[in-house]
């Protein structure tokens, strides 16, 4: 993967940004090296341009993104490959595996350190929570920093919520609102639970926008003036001046 400009962030948001959407521009690769991985297969860089919402539209129904639905049923239908992004450029995938197992389980020793490793494609990607200080440090007695964005348009954070304490109210998408952020948004599951990052998207994903779900109808969301805060100072910017704070 050659070290490009841009690794280790969002590169760029896409001219094509509107006022209720926005696109960004993703090289997938990381700052730190991918190459400790173990797979076989080699990380390469790969772009990919995501258009979200400004705000988030919250849906009356879920889609079940891993490998459970509910009732802790199996999912028949999950999502494979990229669910979202950390703030990065890495991809964030769900809970499972080609063969549809447990992917921290059948593929953690192939992990690096960050807990990252990289597909028969190349692209780098986390199944998880990444290693501290890989994507975000968490603060002792602080709400965990952002980690990225799904697909859904919904922020996901690491698994600390007010006080430093992991949250005990979240639904079953592995979302809530809390004080340090009073809008709808995810946690990574604590200490390395499946489903590790997201069960389900609670909001709606628009195949018009070229993302790779289906639509879902649903009803309004959320603002996102601190998620700005927590993106690479570039692309928060360019959000700022776009009007989204």
């Amino acid at each position: 993967m050659p070290r490009l400009a841009g690794n280790g962030k969002i590169i760029a948001l896409d001219s094509s940004s509107t006022a209720t959407d926005y696109s960004v521009l993703l090289g997938g690769c990381p700052q730190y090296s991918p190459f400790n991985q173990t797979t076989g297969n080699t990380p390469s860089q790969k772009n990919r341009t995501v258009t979200l919402k400004r705000t988030p539209v919250l849906s009356s129904t879920v889609t079940y993104v891993g490998r459970k639905a509910s009732g802790n049923t199996t999912n028949t239908t999950p999502l494979m490959g990229f669910i979202g992004f950390a703030i990065n450029g890495v991809a964030i995938y769900n809970d499972a595996d080609a063969q549809l197992l447990d992917a921290y389980i059948q593929e953690g020793h192939t992990m690096d350190g960050c807990r990252g490793h990289a597909d028969p494609s190349g692209t780098y990607h986390y199944h998880s929570e990444p290693g501290q200080g890989c994507v975000y440090t968490d603060t002792a007695g602080r709400h965990s920093p952002l980690f990225g964005v799904m697909l859904d348009s919904i922020p996901i954070y690491g698994a600390l919520g007010d006080g430093g304490v992991a949250p005990t109210n979240l639904d079953e998408c592995g979302g809530h609102t809390d004080t340090a952020h009073p809008f709808y948004h995810y946690h990574v599951a604590a200490n390395l639970q499946p489903p590790y990052v997201i069960k389900c998207f609670k909001g709606c994903i628009f195949s018009a926008n070229g993302n790779n779900a289906s639509i879902i109808v649903g009803a309004a969301g959320s603002r996102w003036r601190a998620l700005l805060a927590a993106l690479p100072a570039a692309a928060a910017l360019v959000l700022f001046r776009r009007g989204v704070a």
